[in-house]
């Protein structure tokens, strides 16, 4: 049970980023084929991450973010689950 819960807010975590990337790239007014051109990732690795269709990986993102002026940070997300371990707000990522 632990194991399907952690894997949950992994796949929720994972999610938000997109998210939160995605949001940051159109508020931008940034296509994915000059985020491609700005970051070194190629716009196929970009759609399939913003469709979900893999799952981002964290130098990736990096890159993804820090070429759109982002970065990420670590924070201590115990605090914000409930008790049945779904997250309870979402996290900005600047």
């Amino acid at each position: 049970m632990e194991a399907v819960k952690s894997r949950t807010l992994e796949r929720a975590l994972a999610d938000d980023l997109v998210s939160h990337m995605v949001s940051i790239r159109k508020g931008a007014g940034i296509s994915q084929y000059e985020l491609a051109r700005l970051s070194g990732i190629t716009r196929p690795n970009i759609y399939n991450i913003e469709k979900r269709n893999q799952s981002p990986k964290i130098d990736v993102m990096v890159k993804l973010l820090a070429a759109m002026g982002c970065t990420l940070y670590i924070t201590d997300i115990t605090k914000e689950l409930n008790e049945q371990g779904e997250l309870v707000n979402k996290f900005l990522y600047y």
